[in-house]
């Protein structure tokens, strides 16, 4: 079987794509640790409990408007260096 190599794009998306999981796993085990629902959580944070659910799912978080990543990574203690990376800075 032939090997397959990544391109830069394809390399940068995969990079893109794991900073998501980590944010979302973020996300998930601070609402599970604290046992508090998403409703809770998003009305903590000041939005919609469908738009908080969707930013738990990787494939939506680069789709997502930076002030609300910004303000859920606030909540979930993540250092400003991480949440900026999420943004692409």
């Amino acid at each position: 079987m032939p090997k397959v190599y990544l391109t830069a794009q394809a390399r940068a998306e995969a990079a893109e794509m794991k900073q998501n999981e980590a944010f979302t796993m973020a996300v998930k085990t601070v609402r599970a640790r604290t046992n508090q629902s998403y409703a809770t959580v998003a009305e903590t944070v000041g939005m919609d409990r469908s738009t908080l659910w969707k930013l738990t799912q990787p494939e939506f978080v680069g789709r997502a408007q930076f002030g609300r990543i910004r303000a859920v990574a606030h909540a979930v203690k993540m250092t400003k260096e991480e949440w900026l990376r999420l943004g692409g800075f």
